[in-house]
């Protein structure tokens, strides 16, 4: 390191203020010095115990760790200009103090669709999840097909699909979001947009489903199935 610099500074460059993480996920905590010989991190607990996650040589430092319980956690990072950091003569700094938000977020529950033949829609209600800041609404058609994102940062527990085509079966699911966390996805539910239908008590209805008359009414289709489910 040669001649000994006069003064020492550090940044804790990750994560940001007030972010939020998983609880018991991995976190890489990162932080940037100048002038230093090596860095250390502190992390004090929602308890207020500090302890340190390691001390590196050099200007980077770079670890993983993992937060182990809900609550508010406390970051900063320490550098000296030289070797013996318990050497009170040596130059000391210290970064900004930040805080991380640590929660437990789960996906909501209780997800349902209704469909409104008259104005086309489905609407999709779910229970408030705990810790949710918003929430990402997911839809698919088919068995087979992907989700995709059909929005984003919903603040209420329902919502409203009315980009729909008819006698199509549409699944949703809904992922509960608080910052940068994102949960898994609820279970999902499905709902048709097919005409209403006649009463089950209908002979005629039931027979064109039981021997699989009319287009698109096949056994295996979504029509099929859907009217199936309906009829119980």
């Amino acid at each position: 390191w040669g001649i000994e610099p006069y003064s020492t500074g550090v940044t804790l460059t990750s994560p940001v203020d007030g972010s939020y993480v998983k609880v018991n996920t991995p976190v890489i905590i990162k932080a940037e010095g100048v002038n230093c010989h090596h860095i250390a991190v502190a992390v004090i607990d929602p308890q207020g115990n500090e302890s340190w996650i390691g001390t590196q040589e050099g200007s980077v430092f770079s670890a993983e760790y993992t937060f182990s319980q809900v609550g508010d956690y406390t970051l900063y990072a320490a550098s000296r200009n030289t070797d013996d950091y318990l050497d009170d003569g040596t130059l000391r700094a210290e970064s900004a103090r930040i805080t991380v938000h640590v929660v437990d977020l789960r996906p909501p529950e209780g997800l349902k669709a209704v469909y409104d033949g008259e104005n086309k829609t489905i609407t999709l209600s779910w229970d408030e999840a705990e810790n949710a800041q918003g929430y990402i609404i997911k839809r698919k058609t088919g068995d087979d097909g992907e989700y995709v994102v059909l929005a984003e940062n919903v603040k209420n527990t329902s919502f409203t699909d009315d980009n729909l085509e008819e006698r199509v079966v549409y699944h949703y699911v809904v992922a509960s979001v608080s910052g940068q966390v994102v949960s898994e996805d609820s279970l999902p539910v499905s709902c048709g947009t097919f005409p209403t239908p006649v009463s089950t008590d209908d002979e005629f209805f039931k027979y064109q489903l039981q021997t699989s008359l009319g287009d698109g009414s096949s056994p295996g289709s979504d029509e099929y199935e859907y009217m199936r489910f309906a009829l119980g």
